[in-house]
């Protein structure tokens, strides 16, 4: 499904569902921006809840179908074609996170970030044991890791010892 433009009026609609939906999960924005990491403002979050500001970026898009209950790619597709969001089929309460999870998560972001892996989103797994990324990420991740891998075999005189590894 490829997207180029959006109008106002269907920025307001979604908008209206975005709202909708929070409220059918009991949520308001400032739960939303701390319990699921946001990484857009108070002000970027209620510009797209009153439908209108720019076009969020699809990790956002990400988030909020995670934090409420929606179909994987469902956010998107309600914006841009002006139809209605698809909840899960398994829909339970959206997975909490506390401040030192926050933290935990954007330190691990920033890290894959400095990896030049930019799009990165990680999410609480939902019996709370753990964090889930997306195949993609794991994907790169794991590609950059052999490229590591093979620069520090390429150079075996130069070669610090890894830690956890013994020599």
């Amino acid at each position: 499904m490829v997207h180029t433009e959006v109008t106002d009026e269907q920025k307001r609609r979604f908008g209206e569902r975005l709202r909708a939906r929070m409220e059918d999960q009991g949520l308001k924005p400032e739960d939303m921006i701390g319990a699921g990491r946001l990484k857009m403002s108070d002000k970027r979050l209620r510009q797209s809840l009153q439908g209108f500001g720019p076009v969020p970026r699809d990790g956002i898009f990400g988030v909020f179908e995670h934090l409420l209950d929606l179909e994987e790619g469902s956010a998107k597709e309600s914006l841009f074609t002006d139809t209605e969001l698809k909840p899960r089929a398994d829909t339970h309460r959206p997975v909490t996170y506390s401040a030192e999870e926050v933290a935990e998560l954007r330190e691990l972001e920033k890290v894959m970030r400095r990896m030049g892996i930019d799009n990165a989103e990680f999410f609480k797994a939902e019996d709370g044991g753990g964090y889930v990324m997306t195949s993609a990420v794991a994907a790169e991740l794991i590609r950059r890791a052999n490229e590591l891998l093979e620069l520090v075999r390429s150079n075996e005189l130069d070669r610090p010892s890894l830690p956890g590894r013994p020599e």
